[in-house]
């Protein structure tokens, strides 16, 4: 099945662009999004999407295949010689050494022969050699206390693939507009839900149900700006993702990625009188009444 997304119209380019010019023109197109936000947030997508695919020339080559029906590229083989091609090369290249060069060689190793045979070689043998060492290693063995350790492999701690994000194979994107705003839910926004961040770490927000784990809103703040914004009523769980560089939803801030929850629960009402709402300040405080505690990615 061929996709339904012609990611080089997406991006306007031709299909035999070179990896350069898909990146520049990708850079460029993330600079002219429309003014609307809902407009700019589609096109963002669409242009990551295209990105993602034909900015990695693996994935652009499967892209092209199934698209345009391209066949794979002819591979070149380099055909190595049989042994027997081998051996007759080597016994070739011997015989056409300079005969001053093999008589050299010969003449050494005659003479060193000559000289074992008539004792007059004052060098110990191999199987000397080997003796001693292994004589040396069992004496070192018996009287150093504890003899010889072995490295302790067992105590090493695990490594754990999912508390990291991987390097996203992708540059970094230009950050979303303070205050971006999605909603994965038909219900109306009435609550009030503001967030204030200390300036250098830029958040991704997320508002989870608590009752089915669904994700209902996410909202992208910059560092040292306030947002405020309206979200539906419920009880939700607070996640958020917190990082300098912004490399999409997929890969959040790349290997930079610190993610958190509260532990409180957030719930969003209306009374008789009024609708509550929150005020969230994601700036380290002294008396802060926000706990939070690190989790995944994988969690996120």
């Amino acid at each position: 099945m061929k996709p339904e997304d012609n990611y080089y119209e997406i991006l306007g380019i031709a299909t035999n662009a070179s990896q350069e010019e898909i990146t520049r023109v990708f850079k460029q197109a993330l600079r002219e999004l429309p003014e609307d936000m809902k407009e700019a947030a589609g096109r963002r997508n669409q242009l990551e999407k295209a990105y993602y695919v034909l900015g990695d020339e693996m994935r652009r080559f499967e892209y092209d295949r199934i698209m345009f029906d391209k066949k794979s590229p002819e591979t070149k083989i380099e055909v190595k010689p049989s042994p027997s091609e081998a051996a007759r090369d080597r016994s070739t290249f011997r015989h056409h050494q300079p005969l001053s060069q093999r008589d050299t060689y010969y003449d050494r190793f005659a003479s060193a022969s000559s000289a074992r045979n008539q004792g007059s070689d004052k060098r110990p043998s191999v199987w000397v050699l080997v003796g001693l060492f292994l004589l040396v290693f069992v004496l070192g063995k018996v009287w150093l206390p504890g003899g010889v350790p072995r490295p302790g492999l067992e105590n090493l701690p695990a490594v754990n693939t999912d508390s990291y994000m991987p390097q996203p194979d992708i540059p970094p994107l230009e950050l979303p507009p303070g205050g971006e705003v999605h909603y994965y839910t038909g219900e109306e926004p009435l609550a009030p839900f503001s967030i204030d961040t200390a300036a250098g770490i830029n958040y991704f927000i997320k508002l989870v149900d608590r009752a089915t784990g669904a994700q209902v809103v996410t909202l992208f703040v910059r560092g040292g700006e306030w947002v405020e914004t309206k979200v539906p009523l419920g009880n939700y769980e607070l996640r958020y993702a917190s990082g300098q560089d912004w490399y999409g939803e997929e890969y959040l801030f790349g290997t930079g990625t610190v993610c958190a929850k509260a532990d409180r629960e957030f719930r969003f009402y209306q009374d008789d009188t009024s609708i509550m709402g929150h005020t969230l300040s994601l700036i380290e405080q002294a008396d802060g009444n926000l706990r939070t505690r690190r989790i995944t990615p994988t969690e996120f």
